[in-house]
């Protein structure tokens, strides 16, 4: 599996979520709360624990949803999150 990272936007979200949520929930939430509708297919939304050791990101192609976690074992999402815009 090809996943093409450079059309979507790409949405960086900190969050107290519960990250045992799976695709749906958080694209509910992707919706509901950020207004992002990624089973459109062109945003990518990455979700950060608190903790800064665990990522989620889900996307939508056109074969289906796309759920990606990474678990960190040693550091943190530091570059993700140097990057990252807050509210103003």
């Amino acid at each position: 599996m090809n996943i093409d990272f450079t059309k979507p936007k790409l949405r960086l979200v900190i969050t107290l979520l519960d990250m045992r949520l799976g695709f749906n929930r958080l694209a509910e939430i992707a919706l509901v709360s950020l207004h992002i509708n990624v089973k459109k297919g062109r945003n990518l939304v990455v979700f950060i624990y608190k903790n800064r050791k665990i990522a989620k990101i889900i996307g939508y192609d056109n074969k289906g949803s796309i759920l990606i976690v990474r678990h960190l074992d040693r550091g943190h999402f530091e570059q993700l999150m140097g990057s990252a815009i807050g509210p103003s």
